[in-house]
């Protein structure tokens, strides 16, 4: 991916102008500057919208478009301001020839071929001394994020440069109006170009993207240049909005249950609730990509030497699902805590409310998306802010997301009373990468005592005591649901683990604690081993088990 300015300052652009939704215009190439020496003229965004009529109606109430105007008088004749909030100089505001380039490249001639790539928005979104201190740095923030880590295995496995063994490694193009080549599936989230394709929902269409090149979770991967804000109603009658970024037109594409209804559905098949808002985007890609629900569907009713009896993955950074209070396997005679104070706070809280407050470039919040820096600064004031934990007299603050306990509660039933983070667990691994402290740790012992090895650091994650692979056989109900608990819990904690200077960087401690502890103490129930201590402090649910249907487990 590149990562390099474009010498060109009409190609910049606020949140990502990059996105090519023009009828009949070219798709997702690798970066095309036009050459300013030889380019046909500029014709403006009205020329444009007499072809492109509902892009430019969206286009008008956008940000952009009001780029010059919102422009203080006094800067209006300022070159340096109007390098980016005019376009070519000339046309007011940031237009479609900001990022698409000049009109007569396109009008008469033939498509314009530019990159969904972040390049086109770093130019006016990159920290600039010459602009002034009010300009936020979002490009800056965004580099030193997970997403934009094109070396994290996220994106590098899945790149054309993917190291060895190399099995998700890309050839391209990869079309994604068919589904032949094997990393069509993984792009939903893999590739920042071809997520696009599914968060339209044109995959196994002609209007869906040709992905030539590697590609991060880009600028124009969460946000529409072209739109304000979007509005879509379920089949229930809610309406979900979002403000500045993509409303999906579907989420959950890759369970294997075929009822889901996949525009406003987590993967268990229950309703995602509106007031998600902009958090949508979130959970479309960190809700995983399974759910005690496929699991009950697809392994329950099979014979018990059948090949497709096996341990069920949830695919990782599921604290998206976590913090609602979904996808883990639920026990049918149990309730669970949906609401959670981090999910129904829709200012303050929600996966924006959290990790893009109380920014410091470059280190934590904002675009970083960080709750803790790489220096193991914990971003404490996200949570300590009038109406969460820094109401004084009403809530107790956080001091860091390690030791806090606000219910002195002793979950993990060791007599001793530590951070909630500290009573789930995940610190302290053994040679596998398996916990071996907390509530997880207990989970894992249990599971290593029903004749299961857990390496946490090998797919498939569970094996005989020998090292040696499992065969279906060797499962039961009740160990599938436990063994997809503790893996789906200990993934998103691990996604989040202890770092150097000895910070924490939350999971589901933080996301939905009642939620994690109530599903690692029912799987430790159901495998008889729960003590005293875990079932009297197990936290009390509100909503009642998602309902399976045939062979949902139980618990005494």
């Amino acid at each position: 991916m590149s990562k390099v300015k474009i010498d060109h300052p009409y190609l910049g652009l606020l949140l990502g102008l990059l996105v090519l939704t023009f009828t009949g215009c070219g798709g997702g190439g690798k970066d095309q500057p036009v050459d300013a020496s030889t380019e046909p003229g500029f014709v403006g965004a009205t020329n444009c919208g007499q072809c492109h009529t509902a892009t430019y109606d969206d286009w008008l109430v956008t940000p952009h478009a009001a780029a010059f105007v919102d422009l203080p008088s006094a800067d209006q004749d300022n070159p340096v301001c109007l390098r980016c909030h005019n376009t070519h100089n000339t046309l007011e505001g940031v237009q479609c020839e900001a990022c698409h380039g000049a009109g007569g490249l396109h009008s008469g001639i033939g498509p314009i071929e530019l990159s969904y790539q972040d390049s086109v928005c770093q130019d006016c979104h990159d920290n600039d001394a010459a602009l002034s201190a009010s300009h936020s740095e979002t490009y800056q923030q965004w580099e030193v994020s997970g997403h934009a880590d094109e070396l994290a295995a996220a994106w590098h496995e899945f790149s054309d440069e993917a190291p060895p063994p190399g099995r998700h490694r890309s050839t391209y193009p990869i079309e994604m109006s068919n589904s032949s080549d094997h990393n069509f599936v993984c792009f939903q989230c893999h590739n920042g170009i071809g997520t696009l394709s599914y968060i339209k929902n044109t995959i196994l269409t002609p209007a869906a993207i040709t992905v030539d090149e590697n590609a991060t979770a880009e600028c124009a991967t969460c946000h529409d240049p072209h739109q304000e804000s979007a509005t879509k109603t379920n089949v229930l009658g809610d309406v979900f909005t979002t403000k500045h970024v993509r409303l999906p037109e579907a989420i959950s594409f890759n369970s294997k249950v075929t009822s889901v209804y996949r525009t406003f559905k987590f993967l268990d098949d229950s309703d995602i609730p509106p007031e998600i808002g902009n958090n949508i985007i979130c959970v479309f890609c960190h809700q995983g990509r399974s759910s005690g629900l496929v699991l009950n569907a697809t392994k329950f009713g099979l014979a018990a030497d059948d090949s497709g009896r096996r341990f069920e993955n949830d695919h990782y950074l599921a604290a998206g699902a976590i913090l609602w209070g979904r996808n883990g396997y639920e026990y049918a005679n149990r309730f669970y805590t949906r609401d959670f104070p981090h999910n129904t706070d829709t200012i303050n809280g929600n996966c924006i409310g959290c990790h893009m407050t109380n920014f410091n470039t470059g280190t934590e919040g904002g675009h970083t998306w960080k709750m803790v820096s790489d220096a193991g600064v914990e971003n404490v004031d996200a949570c300590n802010v009038s109406g969460c934990h820094g109401t004084p007299g009403v809530t107790l603050p956080v001091t860091d997301f390690r030791t806090f306990n606000p219910n002195d509660a002793d979950y993990d039933g060791d007599g001793r009373v530590d951070g909630v983070a500290q009573e789930i667990g995940g610190f302290v691994l053994n040679a596998n990468g398996a916990p071996t402290d907390g509530l997880l740790g207990a989970l894992t012992t249990a599971i290593e005592n029903q004749g299961f090895l857990y390496n946490a650091n090998q797919y498939p994650y569970f094996f005989k005591p020998d090292g040696s692979p499992t065969t279906p056989s060797d499962w039961t109900n009740v160990n599938l649901a436990a063994g997809f608990n503790l893996n789906m819990i200990f993934k998103t904690v691990k996604q989040f683990s202890p770092l150097p200077a000895g910070g924490f960087e939350g999971g589901t401690n933080v996301h939905n604690p009642p939620y994690t502890i109530q599903v690692l103490i029912d799987s430790l129930e159901s495998l008889g081993v729960a003590t005293a201590g875990q079932l009297a402090n197990r936290p009390v649910g509100t909503d009642p088990a998602r309902d399976y249907g045939a062979n949902q487990l139980s618990l005494p």
